[in-house]
């Protein structure tokens, strides 16, 4: 398995405003590896994958792609990457869903018992 690192945010920071929404994010991605993000509603999730594909422009910190940082790409280098990127998060989705409807039924039989306990 590859260890390459396909996508790293560094210290990310992003505030709309006075409101920060994203307060000194970190994150590597390998090449070969799942990873998903998960939080709560709200939480910055939509907002991480935005600066991803160069959607938004961080505050501060960097978002590399194989060691490219996006925000300084200029918009035709930007679609090659977003190219990349789309079909990674397809692949991943289709996973996600099917792992999803796989463990549906343990999480539904998880969140009864959580609630029979109270």
């Amino acid at each position: 398995m590859s260890t390459n690192t396909l996508l790293e945010i560094k210290d990310l920071h992003k505030t709309f405003g006075t409101k920060k929404i994203l307060k000194g994010v970190n994150l590597k991605i390998v090449e070969g590896k799942c990873t998903a993000i998960f939080g709560l509603s709200g939480g910055g999730k939509s907002t991480i994958i935005k600066h991803v594909v160069g959607l938004l422009k961080p505050t501060s910190g960097e978002i590399l792609y194989r060691n490219k940082n996006i925000s300084s790409l200029n918009e035709k280098d930007l679609r090659e990457v977003r190219k990349n990127i789309a079909s990674y998060f397809k692949v991943e989705l289709c996973l996600i869903v099917w792992m999803y409807l796989k463990m549906l039924p343990f999480l539904l039989e998880s969140i009864r018992n959580f609630q029979m306990m109270k």
